[in-house]
C-alpha cells in the first residue's frame, strides 16, 4: 500500500473510531443526566419556586429526548464524520444552555443553595469532560453553552448575589483550565487510537504476509501444487498414520510422457503451461482429500489417504484415460499422455522405500511402451488392465 495512502487511511480510521467513543459515552452520560436533574431538584424545592424548577426541568427533558433522538440517528444512518461532528456540537451545545440555564432559574433564592449549584455546575463539567476526550470540538460547545447561560447572567446581577464576579471570574478559569487539560489528553488518545489501530493494520498485514511465505515455502511456484518440502512432511504423517492404525493409504507418481518433446517443439513457456494445466487436470480427477504435488519436472506425485490399492487403481486410470482422450491446451494445441505408477504404503517402511516402488512402477510403464499404469504388489511389478482383478 502506498504510504501515503496508509497513512490517511490510518488517520480515518482513527477519527472513526474516535466519534464511535465519543457517541458511545455520550449515550451511556445522558442515560445518567436524570439523576443530576434529582439532585438539583433536591436542593432547590425547599428554597426557590416551584415554578422555577418545573420550568428547568422540562426545558432540560425536551433537549435531552432530542439528544436521545439524535444519537440514534448518528448509530443507525452512515453519516460522514463532518456530519457527525455538527451533529455532536449541536446537541452538545443544547446539553451545556440545559445546565447553565440553572443560572438564571434556580439562583438567588438562598446563598448557600447557590452555592451548591455552583458545586452541580463545577461537577457537571467535570464529569461531561471525559464524555468529549475523542471530540474536543464536542466539549468547547459543551463548555460554550454552559457558560454562555452561567457567566453573563451572573455579572449583570452585580449586587444581588455575593461575590457575582468572583463565580463569573472563577467558573471561567474553571472551563478553560478543564479544556486546556482536556485538550492535552485528547491529543494523547487520539493519538493512541491511532497507534493501535496502526498495529493492528501491522500485525493483519504481517499475518497476510506470513501467510503467502508459508504458502510459498509448501506450494510449487509454477503449479501452485504442493512441493518437495510439503510432499515429505505429508508422506511422514500418512506413513505414520499406517504404522499406527494400519489405515489403508497408496501412492501414485505421474509422468508426462514425451514432455522434452513439447519443450523442444513449443519452448518452455509452452512447457510450463503444459505442467500447470496437467496439474489442474489431474486434481480435479482427485478427490478433495487426496493431495497432489508436483515431485520435480514433469513428474507428480498423489497421496491417496485412506484408499486401498483397488480404488488408487480405478482413479489412477480415470485420470490416465481423461488426459490421453482431451486437449490439454488449445493454444497451441497439444494433446499429451502420461504414465503412472502406483503403490500402497506398508506398515514399518520408511519414505525411501516407498518411492523406490512406485518410481519403479512408473519406470516399467515408460520403459513398456507409455501410456499405461504399472503397480506393486509384494515388491513385484505389475502392469495395469481395468479388467484386471486385484
Amino acid at each position: 500500500m502506498n504510504k501515503s495512502i496508509y497513512k490517511k487511511s490510518a488517520h480515518e480510521d482513527a477519527a472513526n473510531k474516535a466519534l464511535n467513543q465519543c457517541v458511545e459515552s455520550l449515550q451511556q452520560t445522558l442515560f445518567l443526566t436524570p439523576l443530576g436533574w434529582g439532585l438539583v431538584i433536591w436542593l432547590c424545592h425547599d428554597y426557590t419556586p416551584a415554578p422555577n424548577i418545573s420550568t428547568w426541568v422540562l426545558i432540560f427533558f425536551a433537549e435531552w429526548l432530542v439528544a436521545h433522538a439524535v444519537i440514534l440517528h448518528i448509530k443507525s444512518s452512515q453519516l460522514s464524520n463532518k456530519r457527525i461532528i455538527f451533529l455532536l456540537n449541536a446537541i452538545c451545545a443544547a446539553d451545556g444552555l440545559a445546565w447553565g440555564a440553572i443560572v438564571p432559574l434556580l439562583f438567588l433564592y438562598n446563598q448557600l443553595i447557590d452555592s451548591w449549584l455552583v458545586v452541580v455546575l463545577c461537577g457537571v463539567a467535570a464529569i461531561n469532560a471525559p464524555v468529549y476526550v475523542t471530540c474536543m470540538s464536542a466539549f468547547r460547545f459543551f463548555a460554550s453553552g454552559l457558560w454562555l447561560l452561567s457567566v453573563p447572567p451572573a455579572l449583570l446581577w452585580g449586587a444581588k448575589i455575593f461575590a457575582a464576579s468572583e463565580f463569573s471570574v472563577g467558573f471561567t478559569i474553571y472551563l478553560l483550565i478543564l479544556h486546556y487539560n482536556l485538550n492535552v489528553l485528547s491529543t494523547k488518545v487520539i493519538l493512541g487510537i491511532k497507534l493501535q489501530l496502526e498495529n493492528n493494520n501491522f500485525a493483519r498485514e504481517l499475518a497476510e504476509s506470513l501467510k503467502q511465505v508459508e504458502i510459498l515455502a509448501n506450494n510449487d511456484a509454477l503449479t501452485n501444487l504442493a512441493n518437495r518440502r510439503s510432499l515429505n512432511a505429508m508422506l511422514i504423517n500418512t506413513q505414520q498414520k499406517k504404522d499406527h492404525d494400519l489405515e489403508n493409504s497408496c501412492l501414485i507418481m505421474f509422468d508426462i510422457d514425451f514432455f522434452k518433446k513439447v519443450n523442444d517443439v513449443y519452448g518452455h513457456a509452452i512447457g510450463d503451461k503444459v505442467l500447470f494445466h496437467f496439474g489442474q487436470r489431474v486434481q480435479l480427477k482427485l478427490r478433495s482429500s487426496d493431495v497432489l504435488s508436483r515431485y520435480g519436472g514433469e513428474e507428480f506425485i498423489a497421496i491417496l489417504p485412506g484408499t486401498d490399492l483397488k480404488t488408487a487403481l480405478e482413479i489412477a486410470e480415470r485420470i490416465r484415460i481423461d488426459i490421453e482422450q482431451h486437449e490439454l491446451i488449445s493454444a497451441p494445441a497439444i494433446s499429451i499422455t502420461v504414465s503412472i505408477g502406483v503403490s500402497a504404503f506398508e506398515q514399518n517402511e520408511s519414505i525411501d522405500d516407498l518411492i523406490n516402488k512406485v518410481d519403479t512402477c512408473l519406470y516399467m510403464a515408460k520403459n513398456n511402451g507409455r501410456n499405461q499404469i504399472w503397480f506393486n504388489i509384494d515388491n513385484i511389478a505389475h502392469e495395469y488392465h481395468a479388467s484386471l482383478k486385484i
